[in-house]
C-alpha cells in the first residue's frame, strides 16, 4: 500500500485477531480488539498517525448492526477524520499523532467520539446484539494506494 500509512498505539484487554488480506480488490489490514459485546458501556482508546497522501480509507470501526454491518466508522478523507463522509470530526489530521477514543453504550444506542480528548461526534448506534472494536486500514472506494 504506498501512500496509506495508520498507525495505533492501543491501550486494550487483547488483540484477538490482525486480518490482513485483499477483499474486493481494496487492501486490508486491521485488528479486531478487545471482546465482543452486546450490553455495557464500552471504550475504545488509542492513538492515530496518518500520512500525508492517505484518503479514503476506515481507520476505526465499531462492528456489528441491525440496520447495517458497522455501528460507526471514522475515516480519513483529504486530511480530515470524519463519521462515514460526514461529519469531519478532525481537520489537519496528516502527519501528527492523535488520540481516539469512542464510547459505546449500547443500552441507549449512543455513541461518543473524543478526539485528542474533546468531544467530537455525538449519535445513535446501529442496533444490533453483538458488537466489537476494529482499527486499521480499510481501504475504501477512491483510496489512495
Amino acid at each position: 500500500m504506498a501512500n496509506i500509512a495508520l498507525l495505533f498505539s492501543i491501550l486494550c484487554l487483547s488483540f484477538s485477531q490482525l486480518i490482513c488480506f485483499q477483499a474486493n480488490a481494496q487492501p486490508t489490514s486491521e485488528f479486531t480488539a478487545g471482546y465482543d459485546y452486546s450490553s455495557g458501556v464500552w471504550k475504545f482508546e488509542g492513538e492515530a498517525y496518518i500520512s500525508s497522501g492517505t484518503t479514503a480509507t476506515s481507520v476505526m470501526q465499531v462492528f456489528g448492526g441491525s440496520s447495517c454491518a458497522i455501528t460507526i466508522m471514522l475515516r480519513v478523507y483529504d486530511g480530515s477524520i470524519t463519521v462515514y463522509r460526514t461529519p469531519v470530526v478532525l481537520s489537519n489530521a496528516y502527519n501528527r499523532w492523535f488520540k481516539v477514543n469512542v464510547i459505546h453504550d449500547v443500552g441507549v444506542s449512543n455513541l461518543k467520539v473524543y478526539i485528542d480528548s474533546a468531544l467530537r461526534y455525538e449519535g445513535f448506534g446501529a442496533g444490533g446484539n453483538n458488537h466489537y472494536f476494529k482499527f486499521g486500514v480499510y481501504a475504501e472506494e477512491g483510496a489512495s494506494i
